[in-house]
């Protein structure tokens, strides 16, 4: 009884320490300790059952007297080795539960470091001015990034929030541990980067559709006014072609479908004649 009083007293002191240096320990020693408690019950419980079965017989030829303290020091040492055998269950269950926060928190850092990554690929997209197809095909690009910025910001709050629990687990050795934090940090920054970035070429990208639409619109007007003068012109330059071809009655046509002045339409005539004769 006296060995095994003397492990308990022993084990409970280091689960006391341990309990007081959660988190200080690190991954190697938390394991070790787990794995020298767990070993240590495991031998100590047939020393239990012997214990309990020979105390009861004493107990049963011992004067009520010494029979009642007998029991006493039993139950007590049984209430104590049942508390040290839930503390580790309880360790063991509280480990794995850190461990799948942590494995969980890395799998969202790396998501969302995976999004950023493609986030600011697209807001390095070099935009091509002339070219409308390139120009909506990153519009549309930049307006789904801005589309799933809301939920990821949802992501790193709680990955912020987990964070502490996360990086506190003794399943993680310092350098893991750095190494998280660093990227932790590095997700915040760039998120708040591209919050600001993807907004910023979305309307860079319309200023330059629009400029596009209205270039074409304009070149559509040029061509329409061109069109009915370039027809007279080959008509006028064929062989044979009865009647005399007057370029200012074009002109005035053309014109005169769009509201035209008079000086205005003198005004043609003249440019004509300046790039033609």
């Amino acid at each position: 009884m006296k060995t095994f009083n003397h492990w308990l007293t022993e084990t409970e002191e280091k689960l006391s320490r341990a309990q007081i240096e959660a988190g200080d320990v690190g991954h190697a020693k938390t394991n070790q300790f787990l794995q020298e408690l767990q070993d240590g019950i495991g031998r100590q419980q047939a020393v239990v059952k012997t214990l309990n079965v020979t105390g009861e017989e004493i107990i049963e030829q011992s004067a009520a007297a010494d029979a009642k303290v007998l029991k006493e020091q039993l139950e007590s040492l049984n209430t104590r080795w049942q508390e040290v055998c839930r503390q580790l269950v309880e360790k063991k269950k509280r480990l794995e539960e850190e461990k799948n926060i942590l494995s969980e928190f890395q799998e969202d850092l790396n998501k969302l470091i995976l999004w950023l990554e493609e986030a600011d690929s697209i807001i390095g997209i070099p935009l091509e001015p002339g070219n409308e197809d390139q120009l909506r095909d990153c519009l549309s690009k930049v307006k789904l990034r801005l589309e799933e910025l809301p939920p990821h910001k949802g992501i790193l709050k709680r990955l912020n929030e987990t964070g502490g629990i996360a990086l506190g687990s003794a399943s993680l050795n310092p350098d893991k541990k750095h190494k998280l934090e660093s990227t932790l940090k590095e997700a915040n920054h760039r998120l708040l980067k591209v919050s600001k970035d993807l907004p910023e070429k979305q309307k860079e990208i319309e200023i330059l559709l629009k400029d596009f639409i209205e270039l074409d619109q304009q070149l559509n007007q040029v061509i329409l006014w061109v069109t009915p003068v370039k027809n007279q012109l080959e008509l006028y330059n064929k062989v044979g072609q009865p009647g005399a071809f007057d370029i200012k009655l074009v002109i005035w046509e053309k014109n005169s479908k769009t509201n035209v002045s008079g000086k205005d339409l003198d005004m043609d005539f003249k440019y004509y004649k300046d790039i033609h004769f």
